[in-house]
């Protein structure tokens, strides 16, 4: 790959996508941070205290509205080509499948999904004229497996490593390589971003389930990868020659993919029937005492 790319990263305003920006801009990357809210952004870089003006230029850009999308991307390419694509934006929605109302099911696909078909769509034609393009897709390591109450993430971010890999395929013949990142549990805002069950669901015939997603709110694994960390591996990928078609990140990550690899499907299966059995359980009787 060239040294310097012209780099567009959706969902820029904190976490991976913030860190990776500023890790590629750092490198002497062009880079355009794909923001949401820029005077939310602009409160929150502030406050981090890091410099009076970030390192990359930003665009407002909300993945789910095709017209700004259309209309950003438009922008863009009258001033240069774009030869990397991070698409990073999404966010998680948890609550058992039967209690969740189809508008956030559907919220879910039209940001982690829908997001990136958006704007790969719209900038694919001049990627293949560059013949030496990427497209980097964010998804998650739960787009590998699945936990109770992820019904709605967890069927966006496997709907987007599927998108993945046919795209990878298509694209090939093309000179754009196209990769999927798989996350573990990354220390960002993620979790405070998270949609959650209500205090009315915590009591209903899936108050267990929901009880013990609202507490994993508070919480982050001894596995789980600092922000600035994983951005710094995300950046990292742009600098390769060939792209892989799956990264993981983080010690959880690597350790879940391995278990999928090793073990027989009916007992990772079996696995998490007990697991889940035995995690209802013991919520229900905390919440009984």
């Amino acid at each position: 790959m060239s040294t310097e790319r012209r780099i567009l990263i959706t969902g820029a305003g904190s976490g991976i996508g913030l860190e990776t920006a500023l890790h590629l801009a750092r490198m002497g990357h062009e880079v355009i941070a794909g923001i949401r809210n820029p005077q939310k952004f602009e409160k929150y870089w502030k406050s981090r205290g890091e410099g009076s003006i970030p390192p990359f230029s930003i665009a407002k850009f909300d993945v789910t509205s095709q017209r700004e999308s259309k209309s950003q991307i438009g922008k863009l390419l009258k001033t240069g080509p774009i030869h990397t694509l991070i698409n990073n934006a999404g966010y998680g929605l948890y609550g058992c499948f039967e209690e969740l109302p189809d508008e956030d099911f559907r919220g879910q696909f039209e940001t982690n999904l829908f997001g990136i078909l958006n704007v790969s769509r719209l900038l694919l034609p001049s990627m293949r004229e560059l013949r030496n393009a990427q497209i980097i897709n964010i998804s998650s390591i739960l787009g590998r497996v699945v936990l109770p109450t992820g019904s709605a993430y967890c069927s966006s971010k496997w709907a987007v490593s599927g998108f993945s890999r046919s795209l990878r395929y298509e694209l090939a013949p093309h000179g754009i390589q196209v990769c999927t990142v798989e996350p573990g549990l990354i220390r960002t805002e993620f979790k405070a971003n998270m949609q959650v069950p209500s205090l009315k669901q915590l009591q209903g015939p899936y108050g267990p389930f929901n009880r013990m997603i609202a507490s994993e709110l508070k919480q982050y694994g001894a596995f789980s990868t600092p922000a600035r960390k994983a951005g710094k591996k995300v950046a990292a990928l742009v600098k390769k020659s060939r792209l892989p078609a799956s990264y993981r990140i983080g010690m959880d990550a690597k350790l879940v993919y391995a278990t999928t690899r090793i073990l027989p499907e009916s007992w990772l299966d079996f696995a998490f029937k007990i697991g889940t059995k035995q995690q209802f359980k013991k919520s229900s009787q905390t919440n009984t005492k």
